[in-house]
């Protein structure tokens, strides 16, 4: 009989242990995501579809806007940790509190590089667009 409950109280302990690491882990991949500017990413790519909501539904927007983007890190969160280990994940987060990984955020997040790179990514895009039309017919 002890032994049982020495099993059933070792297997709680370990899951609840193997859960607390679960979510530090997703936690410092939600950060590792929110560092990296993918949020901010997001928010500059949608910008021009939200242009023309209303100023007084503007908050309103926003509010559940932001949700949606909390939820999309959650999922992206879930989708890396099958990818990455904690510690892979703790050593990107350590580059990119390094100022070489600041410098590199702060670079890929201005307006100008954001400009610049949707640029250079719509001029592929239309030339792979005339490579697809040249062997699609």
């Amino acid at each position: 009989m002890k032994k049982l409950l020495f099993a059933v109280a070792f297997l709680l302990i370990s899951t609840v242990t193997f859960a607390q690491a679960q979510d530090a882990f997703r936690k410092d991949v939600v950060k590792f995501l929110e560092m990296s500017g993918v949020e901010n990413t997001y928010k500059k790519v949608m910008e021009p579809y939200t242009q023309n909501i209303p100023i007084e539904k503007k908050a309103e927007f926003d509010k559940e806007f932001n949700a949606s983007i909390k939820t999309l890190l959650g999922k992206m969160a879930d989708l890396y940790m099958t990818a990455l280990t904690h510690e892979e994940i703790k050593a990107v987060i350590k580059f990119y509190e390094s100022p070489a990984g600041k410098k590199v955020t702060s670079i890929s997040q201005s307006d100008d590089f954001m400009n610049k790179a949707t640029a250079l990514g719509q001029e592929w895009g239309q030339g792979v667009g005339e490579i697809v039309q040249k062997y699609a017919q």
